[in-house]
């Protein structure tokens, strides 16, 4: 049986900034973050989230999201 991956049944970017949306204001941050990796994937860019955050900047950026890291006590 094949293993499912969300990629596979989003077709446009539309899609995939609805189903970020939803994952940031409802979601965990694991589910956020296997969004991030399936957005990665349909953009063909290559992700490492342990080091490499500017791999996750260019996949948001795909879509039409841009990451900012700010402090929390501000």
């Amino acid at each position: 049986m094949k293993d499912f991956r969300i990629e596979d049944y989003l077709n446009d970017d539309a899609e995939i900034q609805a189903l970020l949306n939803i994952v940031i204001n409802e979601g965990t941050p694991e589910g956020f973050i296997e969004c991030i990796r399936a957005t990665a994937r349909l953009q063909s860019i290559e992700l490492n989230l342990d080091s490499n955050f500017d791999s996750i900047r260019k996949a948001l950026n795909s879509v039409g999201y841009k990451l900012v890291v700010i402090r929390s006590d501000i």
